[in-house]
């Protein structure tokens, strides 16, 4: 998530203070406090712990953006030696415990991140030194009223004003070239996070995400593939991987315990952790089959499924978000394309057409790739329907500049082509384990220069252990 800067007329509408010195340790005895300005409009300003400086909350959204920005992650089982409540009442009622829990009192007037979960932020009072959960810009907003201290004019002028560096403007203006008109990007200013609600899956073993595995797969040539047999990702499936400019992977996913997208970031592409990817802005059930890709302008555009709730009766449709840093999306208005019911979407831009290949289930067991066209790369349209004996397809771009299409077929295969029409060269890549299907497959030239490939494994029949 990114700084905000205020647009310089948001401060002028504040009466001005007339300030000649900043006092820091009057600053300091309020680190963490909100505070009201009783003598104009109530404006509200947040006391920030690391530099002693006030930003001002406009709103609650802004609040709530500006409150995740200023935040410290934190492990589950710290959070838990800090004592929550569930209400601001309840909080203005609480006794003080301040002196008594030690890690509460030396964190107290920060907001927390519980990084090992979704990123679920809390705020810890600095008088009671309790915890509280903010939800949403509407929480945020509710805390700040009623958890604010009223401070004068000429004491709030004491405390130095601090400027955030950017300040966040919804746009989808990338459809001509493919660059943003914007000049700055928030995705948690523009509504709440996807959903991710833990679901038991409805269905037996194996044909969902909470049985699939993740591994990874090495090649120096792009020809030969050595697999690497070691878990990374377990109950997870269609992975996607990018490589970003500071060396670092993050790994995307639809997660089998909530059925929807989420991501791993790691160093060395091997060991993951939890990345907490969330759409800002997308609140269907579901965000399935992720793929991402970096745009010339420096942002990331990834696709993905959105599914109906009843898949008998609603509408598959291929949506979009992008990204700065890979991690927190924006969704993008509109479909990317819903002529017909496709899934597994990948995408490349060939000569100055951008071209979408997607699986296509022509009749039951008739499994075939779709390939769609674009001239912006946002606005697809089908152009036909190419018969390889499988799908889930996955593009790149070769070393001799010819592209390579992956697909599950027998495991995982590979064509080529020139054009992005007619393939051929057809070659198994990764073959499947016994009773095992090997699919899915994510394909990227790491820094090093060699190949690196990961998919999924699901195991035909049940296992021990489910």
């Amino acid at each position: 998530m990114k700084n905000y800067i205020f647009i310089l007329l948001a401060l002028m509408s504040i009466a001005p203070i007339s300030v000649k010195a900043y006092d820091t340790s009057f600053a300091k005895k309020l680190q963490g406090s909100i505070l009201l300005q009783v003598q104009q409009h109530g404006e509200a300003w947040f006391v920030r712990r690391s530099d002693n400086k006030r930003y001002y909350m406009k709103d609650g959204e802004t609040a709530y953006s500006m409150m995740r920005e200023f935040s410290l992650g934190i492990s589950d089982s710290d959070l838990a030696k800090i004592p929550s409540v569930s209400s601001t009442s309840e909080m203005l009622k609480s006794s003080s415990i301040c002196d008594s829990n030690s890690l509460a009192g030396k964190l107290k007037g920060q907001i927390l991140l519980q990084v090992q979960q979704h990123g679920e932020a809390w705020y810890v009072y600095p008088k009671t030194c309790r915890r509280i959960y903010m939800q949403d810009g509407s929480a945020a907003f509710t805390i700040m009223r009623f958890l604010g201290l009223g401070i004068k004019d000429n004491d709030l002028a004491k405390i130095e004003t601090g400027v955030v560096t950017s300040v966040a403007t919804k746009t989808t203006e990338t459809s001509k070239n493919n660059t943003t008109t914007e000049t700055t990007f928030d995705p948690a200013s523009h509504g709440s996070p996807h959903p991710k609600v833990a679901r038991v899956p409805t269905t037996s073993c194996c044909n969902h995400p909470y049985y699939h595995k993740i591994y990874r797969a090495f090649s120096n040539d792009e020809t030969s593939w050595t697999k690497e047999g070691k878990l990374i990702k377990d109950r997870a499936s269609v992975p996607a991987i990018i490589q970003r400019d500071d060396g670092s992977y993050v790994l995307y996913y639809v997660d089998g315990n909530y059925d929807t997208m989420d991501c791993s970031v790691s160093t060395d592409g091997e060991n993951f952790t939890n990345g907490n990817c969330t759409i800002y802005g997308f609140t269907e059930s579901k965000a399935w089959d992720p793929f991402v890709l970096k745009l010339d302008n420096g942002y990331y555009r990834m696709f993905f499924v959105s599914p109906p709730d009843n898949l008998e009766t609603g509408k598959i449709k291929i949506m979009s978000a992008l990204s700065k840093d890979g991690i927190s999306w924006l969704q993008e208005d509109g479909a990317r394309f819903d002529e017909v019911d496709v899934v597994d979407p990948t995408v490349a831009k060939i000569g100055l057409t951008w071209f979408m290949y997607a699986g296509y289930n022509v009749s039951p067991g008739n499994a075939q790739v779709l390939i769609a066209k674009s001239s912006d790369g946002l606005t697809f349209k089908k152009d036909r329907v190419i018969d390889l004996g499988g799908n889930v397809p996955d593009i790149i771009k070769a070393d001799d500049g010819n592209m390579h299409l992956y697909f599950c077929k027998n495991g995982i295969s590979r064509v080529s082509s020139t054009d992005g029409i007619n393939w051929s060269d057809e070659r198994l890549a990764v073959s499947a384990g016994y009773s095992q299907i090997t699919c899915d497959p994510s394909v990227i030239k790491t820094s090093k220069g060699t190949w690196a490939m990961y998919y999924k494994v699901q195991d035909v029949q049940q296992k021990s252990g489910y």
